[in-house]
């Protein structure tokens, strides 16, 4: 079994890959495909015989192979051959024929529209699995543009794919019976069919090489477009929005050039299509008649089957090289599924903790690559206590962080919650007790009570608890003089408000959550020294209800924090209390003497 997936694996990559995604389905897929095509082959194969009951075609004997299995079948049924039981059996056939083709068409669609679900479904949830230090080192635009753009593109590549391969078994339903009734017309169009398929062999690796360029350039361009929007007002202040402007320009005009390539090799297969067809059965059929003195009644029955299969054969050749031009975009996400699979989180720990009581670091150190960005980190921070890192930008202190946040391993020391090892921890139940605030405020498309509540239910509870925290936060004046008050939409990043409001409403919708531990990372740089000092008084209200981690550049935000850590190159070099590093610290000092405190 190991050694059939693998050559499936290596030769049948493409039908490999949608098979594991499908599995069992796709069986039942091709069985309700070959019954159709069976009773569509076996109707027109009648024919045949209404020639011969009918004294249309006085050249036919009993015996030939059709005129064997209709005497054999319809000894079976128990039926009379005639004129009347041959057309009804036709009759019949088509109708089991419409049956089972409405009923593969309707299984097809539901199979892509399954099978698109579950990736979306996957891919989303293997990308927020990803560890983080992957994921700062990972082009985001590609990213976007595989879980949008590549993802919609499967959807059509899965429909095309199997559209090939569903005309790919029609196409072998119908050389068995041409097989059965006439073997050396069949051997000679199969003759023929092999030249015709390696033609459009070189047609279709033409193909699938200009979307592989397609594909790179897409991921190139959604990368330039999400640069453009997060720096669109950088851009626009510095007049140089139009130059960038041309560099998403030139490579739109690359991807317009190879589609074009893309789209002049799918108008060839398609234009050649019937020219072809038509001189290939009218060649088979002059060897036939003229050659081989082959019955013009079985020619016919015979070139009935070979016109349906060899029409399949056309479209499952249009059908196959429309998904190559599709294929970059699945190999994306095929490359994209295994560097999830190779990057994701490594915590595996399962034990929950009922409620914060302390951190510690016991000669923590992070190496990431060949550089060594913590080392020798000693602290511990117990329930209620508020502490704040400064040092110069660079030094370690968001790193140090984001270890407590379970973003990066240590690569030495320990770190422990509640004295248990964070490994043996389950991070999420960790995660769910801290709320992050950041230098760039976070802010979600929506309201404003949407974004602090994160879309919780609008109840009477919810609702008193969202009135606490923006008196917290000072954003009651805010909010009360908006047209739609809560319910006001603040638009894509929060760009319709200031800086200072976008970061009260992030450090609200954390104070919403009732965490335990809270970590303010540079959270008061974009605010205003009055909206400083009310979100300053605010925090000092919090201090002895909620433990605080601060990182801050501003002196003023920490003066009343039970402990101060000075990390430098990656090390707490000294610690304190604000006064005690004032008097002692001459670094600290320096610093209180360029900000006036």
């Amino acid at each position: 079994m190991n050694k059939l997936k693998t050559i499936l694996a290596s030769k049948f990559e493409s039908f490999y890959y949608f098979y594991k995604k499908v599995g069992f389905k796709l069986s039942f897929f091709l069985f309700l495909n070959f019954v159709t095509v069976l009773a569509d082959s076996l109707g027109l194969s009648l024919f045949f015989s209404l020639f011969k009951y009918t004294n249309l075609d006085n050249e036919t004997s009993d015996t030939d192979n059709l005129s064997r299995f209709m005497h054999w079948f319809f000894d079976v049924v128990h039926l009379q051959i005639s004129f009347t039981s041959i057309i009804g059996l036709i009759i019949v056939f088509f109708i089991v024929k419409g049956l089972f083709n409405y009923l593969s068409f309707l299984f097809q669609i539901n199979l892509k529209l399954q099978f698109v679900k579950d990736t979306r479904e996957r891919l989303v949830s293997g990308f927020n699995s990803l560890n983080f230090i992957h994921f700062t080192n990972t082009n985001v635009g590609k990213i976007q543009n595989i879980l949008i753009n590549d993802l919609n593109v499967l959807s059509d590549a899965f429909k095309f794919y199997f559209e090939s391969f569903n005309n790919f078994i029609i196409v072998i339903a119908y050389l068995m019976v041409a097989f059965f009734i006439n073997w050396e017309f069949t051997l000679l169009i199969g003759i023929v069919g092999i030249l015709f398929h390696y033609l459009f062999k070189i047609l279709q690796n033409k193909t699938k090489g200009f979307s592989k360029i397609y594909t790179s350039l897409s991921d190139q361009n959604a990368g330039l477009i999400n640069q453009n929007l997060t720096s669109y007002k950088y851009l626009r202040a510095t007049n140089r929005i139009k130059e960038f402007q041309r560099k998403i320009v030139d490579k739109i005009e690359e991807i317009y050039f190879t589609h074009k390539k893309i789209g002049k090799m799918e108008s060839l297969l398609m234009a050649s299509r019937e020219p072809l067809l038509v001189v290939l059965i009218c060649s088979v059929i002059l060897v036939q008649v003229k050659f081989l003195n082959v019955s013009i009644a079985s020619v016919m029955v015979v070139l009935l089957l070979f016109y349906r299969a060899m029409g399949n054969l056309m479209v499952m050749q249009s059908s196959y090289n429309v998904y190559l031009s599709k294929y970059g975009s699945i190999e994306n996400v095929q490359n994209f599924e295994k560097e999830i699979e190779t990057n994701k989180e490594q915590f595996q720990g399962t034990t929950k903790i009922a409620t914060f009581e302390n951190l510690k670091f016991e000669n923590a150190g992070l190496q990431i690559g060949e550089k060594s960005i913590l080392k020798n980190i000693q602290f511990s921070l117990n329930k209620y206590q508020s502490v704040a890192f400064v040092g110069e930008s660079g030094s370690g202190k968001t790193t140090l962080v984001n270890v407590i946040c379970g973003l990066y391993h240590l690569t030495q020391g320990k770190y422990t919650i509640n004295n248990q090892d964070i490994e043996t921890l389950s991070i999420q139940e960790v995660r769910n007790k801290i709320g992050y605030i950041s230098q760039e405020p976070v802010i979600f498309e929506g309201t404003i009570f949407e974004n602090i509540t994160f879309w919780s239910e609008k109840n009477i509870k919810n609702l008193e608890k969202f009135q606490k925290v923006i008196k917290q936060t000072s954003l009651s004046q805010f909010i009360d003089e908006l047209p739609n008050g809560l319910d006001t939409k603040i638009g894509q990043f929060g760009l319709s408000i200031s800086g200072g409001q976008r970061q009260r409403i992030s450090i609200a919708r954390e104070l919403f959550r009732d965490v335990e531990l809270l970590i303010l990372d540079e959270a008061t740089s974009a605010l205003d020294s009055e909206t400083e000092n009310e979100l300053k008084d605010s925090l000092i209200r919090l201090k002895g209800t909620i433990t605080m981690i601060t990182i801050a550049h501003r002196l003023s935000t920490i003066k009343n924090v039970d402990t101060i850590f000075i990390v430098k190159k990656g090390e707490i070099i000294e610690y304190g209390t604000f006064d005690e590093l004032k008097s002692n610290s001459i670094y600290f000092k320096s610093l209180t003497n360029l900000q006036g405190i």
